[in-house]
């Protein structure tokens, strides 16, 4: 039985399917509303709470572009995407490469099987 995939997945492969390269970014902004409000805010506090526990550890001051206020289910809509999308690539997946400074993705090609 295979592994059930994240909704926001599910939207990642409906958009590759055609075998084409496509932006990152155009990717994580279209599955982006597809992670649970809720998991996105959680995933935002984890990272902040990490961020600030690694900052404190090292002596590093406060920047001030993190104290900004920012939408934790924005923020942690794109890390759930973003992190994903890094899984599928390392699992051999979606390929990546880069194009004028912009990272692209698409299906890796699927290997015919000897029958």
């Amino acid at each position: 039985m295979g592994a059930s995939r994240s909704p926001w997945m599910v939207k990642v492969y409906e958009l590759l399917a055609d075998g084409a390269w496509h932006d990152r970014e155009t990717l994580v902004v279209a599955a982006m509303p597809h992670v649970p409000p809720g998991k996105a805010a959680r995933q935002a506090a984890y990272d902040r709470a990490r961020l600030n526990t690694r900052r404190r550890t090292r002596g590093v001051p406060e920047s001030p572009s993190s104290s900004r206020p920012q939408d934790p289910q924005t923020v942690g809509a794109r890390t759930k995407v973003g992190h994903t999308i890094g899984n599928a690539i390392s699992r051999g997946q979606l390929q990546h490469r880069t194009v004028d400074g912009r990272p692209q993705i698409r299906l890796a090609p699927q290997e015919d099987t000897p029958t």
